[in-house]
């Protein structure tokens, strides 16, 4: 090459050199960037007299000092950084919130009840009662505050959540970008690296690592795909998906990220996938952190509220009434409303009723549901998820399964809450999410503004008569209920000699039926009866006010004919089995009535006495083949032989259930196989091509009569299948009149709940003299009326007897041992026989206890106490405590519910956890998250710091190397042009020689 080229060489490359260390030195500020160094190497020379001579120096490439293990562990620790910094930012506001003072629940709690316990030392005081108030105002201003911001960092965290999922598009797209231009780059530059635009590339993967965990593929061109998560793609070459964050399909209060595809369609929701970083972070903080923290504060609402507004009411305030909601209702219909969430997707249109409270156990329900109440209450959600005609309930934070079973047996009772189809239905892989805490803490209100409607007293006093001559002093102990059923109206007179009926007679009150003028007589108790010919009410109503305390008497009338008596008030459904053709229909539907001599009793209005009686003795008058079937109400048929007793019928009624169903399902063509319908004992069989086939076999069947021939609009027939299973089916017109039953008009349901279908009551003799007194417990939204026998609904705070005990009771020592309760209501009448005392257990009046004497418990409600010694004769009374108004039992109540267990439930189901406790749970687990944060923060941050100066070392610029090479390559530099001038003044010389 000779001296010159190679001069001209080395000068190239030593520019190259200054050009390189030149671009380091300038961006060794700049983020991200690169270190770069020049790659040269000599050029193999000529043979020159046998030797090789050396033709100077090329440059190999710009080599990019890049470490890929430091920038991958930058990347991570990033990632990781990201995900702490912004969880504990977060969660130390949360940290604040709760535990500040100025702001803590706990301090707004703890004047709340201060001020109760100075009201307990001054009850007549207007102004602490308006103290109370203002306090009681203060707590629940306190609740609405800690919600509401809670509520506001779920709105910043979905605003961070469309920020974060707008900058995942915008950096993918400017991944695949420069992807293309990298591509392009390569193929014109004869494959040299565009370095700089690797270092924009890899700032840009960092970025995009901030937000969540990736995954890079390199390919040879030099372009990467980008997956997120556990492997969503991204980036692919040149092209980028769009992530946005819309509402959950679940929870549409919360946003979730959701990858869409080229199309611009939805395609996966990625939220659960992103397993660290920023997205990861912002989730974790608010479904672990204030999610929890605003179920917990709804827990303490349910807490407050119950047990208050409970205690509440057993009080009587200044106006000697009865107190009443301290706090809003639990259930009230704007609480109700925020408890579940449909999916999106349902294609079902079910609306659902959740309800909290105390809920007694319901043992005629199938399957039974278990007692439950606030101390079971959880801070959880749950997800309800419909498979075909089944349903299981799953909590959210362990996946477990809570209660599973057939749609047919809502409502769901579990954990405090009581889940109800409200209306529509239910379709396959219909899902809801179960909230039960939702919006308590913000729902939270003092119900009183008036400070003399507080409640402190108790509404009950007792008095010692003075002439009693023992020591005794009768004292009100507790109070348990201020609307609690007694058996008042078996007690009504001096000769009581009635006893329990068992079974009680089970009647139907069917909805929307309309009864026979004459056929049922209702009255108020001790009123004149009125006559129903009109439609009576549905279950539903009927049920309330007789749960509300309204008695009503019952009366059956006997059709027109002197010589038969239909028992339809009294029975609905007592069928005739083999041999026998004896039918009972109610409201004066046609049937085969029993002669009245058979049942001996005449025809006539009878009482639950007289009419029990003849059904215990009915088996004796009919033949001896014969068995009388007796169809339940809530339970499987019931075959009862002949000489039964009808105590023996009632235990078995009561211990059986029943599905009531029709035909209208029943599919034209269908084979029955033998035993698979049977009515009466009779099975019946065969191919039908038509219901009116299957009809007419039914009409037709049996040589001994054991199905009846006559069906009318009103028919009744029994059928049951192979299973045991019992349904009735009930024809719903008569078809133009031919007086046939029109078996086409049965559509089949199984719903044994719906409000259309019966409602059980029942019945029981008030006393020898008295009519019949029907009662029920409220209806599951309008079905059976099953659970709760009241007998009588009658109380001693009746509502509307205010400022009365009703009745007035007065208790007589027979000995120091014996006593005996009295009704004080013009002459003293006796409740059950003589009482044992024991001194040891002074607090049990004035209960009786019915293992001494008819009638059931008596039990008005609350709970006294004798101290002291009382003797033979002395007399106590018990009364409304009227003007009581310095007393202060139930402010002391009210004051000790800040230290009483009331939440959370041991395996034991005891609560473990008072009001405050509930609170303190909640600033303990804030407290617990935000100090692991710290940690966390702490540790991520230095292996994010450490990794920064990893890479540093390996990639960054050092200045000080960098002017080193400079003053290298620039004596490299100079040292070439001077053998650019050496190489000029030989080439002068050369041509002077030869010139």
């Amino acid at each position: 090459m000779g001296i010159l080229g190679i001069s001209v060489a080395g000068l190239n490359a030593a520019r190259t050199q200054l050009d390189t260390t030149s671009h380091n030195i300038a961006n060794a500020s700049t983020p991200g960037y690169t270190r770069q160094r020049v790659l040269q190497s000599s050029v193999l020379g000529d043979t020159a007299s046998g030797q090789y001579v050396g033709a100077g120096v090329q440059i190999d490439a710009i080599q990019r000092m890049a470490d890929r293990f430091a920038v991958e562990q930058l990347r991570d620790s990033t990632t990781a950084f990201a995900e702490s910094d912004i969880f504990h930012s977060i969660s130390s506001r949360v940290d604040n919130l709760a535990s500040n003072d100025a702001t803590s629940l706990s301090t707004s709690l703890s004047g709340y009840f201060e001020t109760l316990n100075e009201g307990v030392n001054e009850p007549t005081s207007i102004a602490l009662r308006q103290s109370i108030l203002g306090e009681a105002n203060n707590l629940t201003t306190r609740f609405h505050t800690i919600e509401r911001e809670l509520s506001q960092l779920r709105v910043e965290i979905n605003r961070d959540l469309d920020d974060a999922a707008l900058n995942l598009t915008q950096l993918g797209k400017r991944v695949a970008i420069i992807n293309d231009q990298i591509s392009r780059a390569v193929g014109s530059a004869g494959g040299a690296i565009p370095n700089d635009l690797l270092d924009d590339r890899d700032r840009a993967l960092k970025e995009i690592a901030e937000f969540a965990n990736i995954s890079v593929f390199e390919h040879t061109d030099g372009s990467v795909d980008v997956s997120i998560g556990s492997g969503q793609s991204l980036v692919a070459g040149t092209n980028s998906l769009t992530i946005v964050a819309e509402p959950n399909a679940e929870d549409a209060s919360k946003s979730n990220l959701f990858v869409k595809d080229l199309n611009k369609n939805i395609r996966f929701d990625i939220t659960n996938e992103i397993q660290s970083g920023r997205v990861k972070g912002l989730i974790d903080v608010r479904d672990n952190v204030i999610d929890q923290s605003l179920r917990q504060l709804g827990l303490v609402a349910v807490g407050l509220i119950q047990t208050t507004n409970e205690q509440h009411k057993l009080g009587m305030d200044f106006n000697s009434a009865l107190g009443g909601d301290f706090f809003n209702d639990l259930n009230k219909s704007v609480l109700i409303a925020q408890r579940y969430l449909p999916n999106s997707a349902n294609a079902g249109n079910a609306a659902l009723t959740v309800e909290l409270g105390e809920f007694a156990a319901d043992t005629i329900a199938l399957p039974n549901k278990p007692a439950t109440g606030i101390k079971d209450l959880e801070a959880e959600e749950y997800n309800l998820i419909i498979t075909g005609t089944s349903y299981e309930l799953i909590r959210q934070s362990d996946q477990a399964s809570m209660a599973s079973g057939a749609i047919a047996d809502f409502p769901i009772q579990i954990n405090g809450m009581r889940i109800s189809l409200s209306s529509g239905g239910f379709a396959d892989q219909d899902s809801y999410v179960i909230r039960p805490l939702q919006g308590l803490a913000r729902g939270i209100d003092v119900q009183i503004t008036d400070p003399k409607k507080l409640a402190l007293a108790w509404p009950v006093a007792a008095s010692e008569n003075e002439a009693n001559l023992g020591s005794g002093k009768l004292t009100v102990s507790d109070m348990v209920s201020t609307n609690q059923p007694i058996n008042f109206s078996d007690l009504s007179t001096a000769a009581n000699t009635v006893t329990s009926f068992q079974p009680n007679l089970v009647s139907q009150l069917t909805d929307l039926k309309t009864p026979l003028a004459g056929d049922l007589l209702f009255s108020v108790a001790g009123g004149t009866p009125d006559d129903v010919a009109t439609p009576i009410a549905i279950a539903d109503s009927s049920a309330r006010a007789l749960f509300d305390g309204i008695a009503l008497n019952v009366t059956g009338v006997a059709p027109t004919a002197s010589t038969t008596l239909d028992l339809g008030a009294y029975s609905d459904g007592i069928w005739g089995g083999t041999g026998s053709d004896v039918t009972f229909e109610s409201f004066g539907g046609t049937g085969v009535n029993l002669p009245s001599t058979a049942l001996g009793i005449a025809a006539g209005t009878r009482n639950a006495d007289e009419v029990v009686t003849a059904i215990t003795a009915l088996s004796g008058n009919i033949s001896a083949r014969a068995e009388v079937v007796i169809k339940s109400t809530v339970g499987e048929n019931l075959a009862i032989s002949l000489g039964a007793s009808a105590t023996a019928a009632g235990l078995a009624l009561n211990s059986v259930a029943q599905d009531e169903m029709n035909l209208g399902d029943f599919i034209e063509g269908s084979t029955i196989n033998a035993g698979d319908l049977v009515i009466n004992g009779q099975s019946i069989s065969g191919t039908f091509v038509t219901t009116t086939a299957l009809r007419d076999a039914i009409r037709t069947a049996g040589s001994n009569n054991t199905i009846t021939n006559k069906f009318s609009a009103d028919a009744h027939i029994i059928v049951t299948e192979n299973q045991g299973k019992t349904i009735q089916i009930s024809t719903t017109g008569d078809n133009g009149g031919t007086g046939a039953a029109n078996f086409e008009d049965f559509s089949l349901s199984g719903a044994a709940h719906e409000g259309y279908q019966k409602g059980q009551v029942t019945v029981t003799a008030a006393n020898v003299t008295d009519s019949l007194l029907i009662s029920g417990s409220n209806p599951e939204h309008g079905g059976f009326l099953a659970g709760l026998s009241l007998n009588v609904a009658k109380n001693a705070f009746h509502p509307d007897r205010p400022g009365q005990l009703d009745p007035p009771i007065q208790i007589e020592f027979l000995s120091q041992t014996r006593y005996q309760v009295y009704l004080r209501s013009g002459t003293l009448k006796p409740i059950g026989g003589p009482q044992p005392y024991d001194p040891l257990n002074p607090d049990v009046f004035p209960l009786v206890d019915t293992t001494t004497a008819p009638p059931t418990d008596y039990d008005p409600g609350y709970r006294m106490q004798i101290s002291g010694t009382p003797e033979k004769g002395d007399i106590f009374n018990i009364e409304y405590n009227t003007n009581g108004f310095g007393d202060n039992s139930n402010a002391i109540k009210l004051a000790k519910i800040e230290q009483q267990a009331v939440l959370t439930a041991d395996t034991s189901g005891n609560p473990t956890s008072s009001i405050s406790q509930g609170y303190e749970s909640l600033v303990a687990s804030v407290a617990s998250e935000t100090e692991t944060s710290i940690i966390d923060l702490n540790a991520s941050e230095t292996l994010k710091r450490q990794a920064q100066q990893k890479r540093d070392s390996i990639m960054g610029v050092n200045l000080d190397e960098e002017a080193a090479n400079l003053i290298q390559f620039q004596q490299a530099y100079q040292a070439s042009a001077r053998v650019i001038t050496v190489a000029q003044t030989l080439f002068s010389s050369l041509l002077q020689a030869v010139g």
